[in-house]
């Protein structure tokens, strides 16, 4: 292995995800006062590696802005906003590490003496799903994921254009209706379809995009999925 002049194909292969035993196995909440200093680390004190992760200014006025490990590459989602995803220099986030984050000197995450809290989950069976997926325009479209449980929360965000986020949760009237993350309206009720008209499963959700609002399968869209479950 490794002879000059040969070609060699390498293989990664990951361990099935563990179930939880505790929510400490996969969820914590970290808060932190920032040093405006660049790759500082912060969280630390995680014993997981992150997959996914919420910051927020406490002091600051600032929006809760999203990261996630499947999409990294410095992108961003604001859970208060209708744009698609955006770019995060590294002077905000540099990355996210094993245990906890490296953070730039941006004013989103880490201005001298501002204090911020990173709320960061790791993906596990029965407790945290993550789910990149492009739409297709169909009606009630299944999408698989790897929960191994029904879903008691879906959040979904179109990636490549400006649309509301649509969240699911059990204790909603029904399959047909969703809340708007950007917003601050009741419940919806999608008689056309966002989260289509059958019932998520342990193996899938359904998305649909039969009223053309974009918000869960347009066609040729990027979407992230982020799902939940009670550990």
């Amino acid at each position: 292995v490794g002879e000059a002049g040969e070609k060699y194909i390498y293989i990664a292969i990951r361990r099935p995800m563990k179930e939880a035993e505790a929510g400490t196995d996969v969820y914590m909440p970290v808060a932190y006062t920032g040093n405006g200093t660049a790759d500082t680390q912060y969280g630390t004190a995680a014993t997981f590696p992150l997959d996914f992760m919420v910051t927020q200014g406490r002091n600051l006025g600032d929006e809760p802005i999203i990261y996630d490990k499947m999409r990294f590459n410095r992108r961003k989602l604001k859970t208060y906003s209708t744009a698609a995803e955006g770019a995060s220099g590294t002077n905000v986030l540099t990355s996210i590490d094993q245990s906890g984050f490296t953070a730039g000197t941006d004013a989103d995450i880490n201005n001298n003496t501002k204090t911020y809290i990173a709320w960061m989950f790791k993906r596990a069976p029965k407790f945290f799903d993550i789910v990149p997926y492009e739409g297709n325009d169909g009606t009630n479209t299944a999408i698989p994921h790897s929960l191994g449980v029904v879903p008691e929360m879906i959040m979904v965000k179109n990636r490549s254009a400006s649309t509301d986020w649509a969240v699911w949760h059990s204790g909603l009237t029904g399959t047909l209706y969703f809340l708007r993350l950007d917003g601050n309206q009741a419940e919806y009720n999608a008689t056309t379809g966002v989260f289509g008209t059958s019932a998520a499963t342990a193996t899938n959700f359904y998305v649909d995009d039969q009223g053309n609002t974009q918000i869960t399968n347009d066609n040729g869209d990027g979407y992230m999925a982020y799902l939940w479950a009670t550990v």
